[in-house]
């Protein structure tokens, strides 16, 4: 800093000095000329008198001329030359006798134009105006022409030296003044906005490390601060980013890892400690916000039977893995396809249901579908489109405008749903699976300050593949809307940056593994999800025992599949495995 200030110091110096020997040329060249056309106007004056008393050889008249001018300007001197010969000088001064000799004071009398011949000479330390005077009646007896006179003005430059030196000091004093005064008032306003901006800084830290909830402001804060804080915002936007990731990942590794059977089959009442412990890890990870999920398939479905209305839970693995957790945040929303018979029957004025039945503590919000919107966007655009696609199956995949235009719709009644009365800048959104990819960025544009999470549930395939989409470039933007987009593995998420690198203008960092869309960027994480095991590896050798018995089973090997009709799960595959195993056998 001291280095700095010396440097400053330094160039303001230079700047002044500078600043004053311009100012200092300019006056003195504007002294000299005021001098110069003073003399010219007095030499006028003079220059008839001289003339005059020359004419009447006058010497004594001449003399009382020339001293009563040196009285009046004594810094100015007088003097009468002839051919290079003093006649007079006022006030007597032996260098000016040798100035009638100059060659410019002989080239003045040598001139012969009948007006009168002004020439100036500069030199050191005074001003010299010589000028031809034209005697009449002064011809020699002979009939010769009349030897030439001159007139001599000298003028001492001190006054010209001092008005430069004047305005040398003071154009240095003004400069130095005015840097001084501009560089207390820079380091005060600087100070003012630096203490300004870490201020803002350390709230906004503060509130990331607190992990609460983020104004627009607060998330983007570029805009608030000065151009130098925008790498340093841009760190701490991307820390932002990665805690909430790992905030996140605590969610799904250290709450849905857990084993969920065991905790949709018991209760709080059974095992309370239990319950207890993954309640405060949520409540540590939302810090008082509120956990929105939005999927396609509802936690609970009211069907009605035999005239009596019955709760369903549907066979769901977006289910089976959230609904723990819904439970234990409370409070909060599931957005979902109402597609249940008696739905609309249980719900209040604003379509929603508080669940589960038995202990409610998280409330169901249910959108309300035709039969053509389901048809296009689910069955349509999603299934025969992007999950032949994503899933790589030899089945072609289908998509139809038709198809689309039904997907966007959905997707914009589902983001109207999601916010309706919601606060999203206290909220975290999860997104669910790929019947959503246009939600995250439609959920951006109404709500910047939200946290939006997007879970793709199903593999990505390579960038060719997915180029087959005719509107890759729509989803993979409405994706990057979002703050985190997860899936299964590692490898789904290269195949999603490779992807983004193929077909958008982004900034992919494969160190941070991230995608940069303007001045967004979002995180691409892998988070594995799949069954609870521990209730199989608690199967003890007696208990393997009795099942074999009961059903049967004679071989030392047992695999058991359990899975939907669906040709993505390589039923066929596996019942080739079985017929090959048995004409082995």
């Amino acid at each position: 800093m001291r280095k700095s200030y010396r440097l400053i110091a330094i160039l303001i110096l230079l700047v002044a000095t500078a600043a004053g020997s311009i100012q200092s040329h300019l006056e003195y060249t504007r002294a000299n000329s005021d001098l110069r056309i003073r003399l010219l106007s007095v030499s006028l004056g003079l220059r008839e008198a001289v003339a005059a008393s020359l004419s009447a050889g006058r010497t004594d008249k001449l003399a009382r001329t020339l001293h009563e001018f040196g009285e009046r300007e004594p810094s100015a001197s007088l003097a009468v030359c002839s051919q290079g010969h003093p006649i007079i000088i006022e006030p007597l001064d032996s260098r000016w006798s040798a100035l009638c000799s100059d060659a410019r004071v002989l080239a003045a009398e040598a001139t012969g134009a009948p007006q009168a011949h002004d020439q100036l000479a500069q030199g050191q330390g005074f001003m010299l105006l010589a000028q031809r005077i034209n005697v009449e009646g002064l011809d020699g007896a002979d009939g010769a022409q009349a030897k030439p006179y001159s007139l001599l003005l000298v003028r001492s430059l001190a006054e010209v030296d001092e008005r430069a030196r004047v305005a040398f000091y003071h154009a240095l004093l003004m400069t130095l003044g005015g840097a001084l005064v501009a560089f207390v008032l820079f380091q005060l306003l600087t100070q003012w906005l630096l203490r300004r901006s870490v201020q803002y800084l350390v709230r906004w830290t503060r509130n990331i490390f607190r992990g609460q909830s983020l104004s627009p402001m607060l998330r983007n804060p570029d805009h608030r601060l000065p151009p130098e804080f925008r790498e340093l915002t841009r760190e701490l936007s991307g820390l932002a980013l990665r805690m909430r990731h790992e905030r996140l990942r605590m969610v799904w590794n250290g709450v849905v890892s857990a084993p969920v059977p065991t905790l949709i089959a018991s209760s709080e009442a059974q095992e309370p400690d239990r319950w207890s412990a993954l309640r405060k890890k949520v409540e540590d990870v939302l810090k008082g916000r509120r956990l929105v999920v939005v999927a396609n398939r509802e936690p609970y479905l009211h069907e009605k039977k035999d005239g009596h209305i019955r709760v369903v839970r549907p066979a769901s693995g977006v289910v089976t893995a959230l609904e723990p957790i819904m439970r234990l945040c409370g409070g909060g929303i599931w957005v979902g396809h109402g597609s249940g018979s008696a739905d609309r029957e249980v719900v209040d004025s604003n379509d929603e249901v508080r669940v589960p039945p038995e202990n409610p503590t998280y409330t169901v919000r249910r959108v309300w579908l035709t039969r053509e919107e389901e048809d296009g966007y689910y069955y349509g655009f999603s299934n025969e489109g992007l999950w032949p696609l994503c899933h790589l199956a030899y089945t072609r995949p289908t998509f139809r405008l038709s198809d689309w235009e039904m997907y966007k719709a959905v997707n914009q009644k589902f983001a109207e749903t999601t916010l309706r009365g919601l606060d999203a800048s206290n909220a975290v959104i999860l997104v669910q699976d790929y019947h959503y990819a246009l939600l995250p960025r439609l959920l951006r544009e109404s709500a910047p300050g939200a946290s939006i999470e997007l879970f793709w549930h199903i593999p990505w395939p390579n960038p060719e593949a997915f180029g087959i989409c005719p509107q890759y470039k729509e989803l993979l933007e409405g994706m990057l809307g979002a703050d985190v987009v997860g899936f299964h593995t590692q490898f789904h998420c290269n195949n999603f940056l490779e992807t983004c690198d193929r077909y958008l203008e982004a900034r992919v960092d494969w160190e941070r593994f991230s995608v940069t869309v303007g001045n967004r960027e979002t995180l691409v994480r892998s988070y594995p999800i799949s069954i609870a095991t521990e209730p199989v590896r608690r199967l003890t050798p007696v208990r393997r025992t009795e099942l074999r018995a009961r059903y049967g089973i004679n071989t030392e090997l047992v695999a058991l599949g359990v899975d939907r009709l669906d040709y993505t799960k390589g039923l066929v595959e596996r019942m080739a495995v079985r017929v090959i195993n048995e004409a082995q056998t």
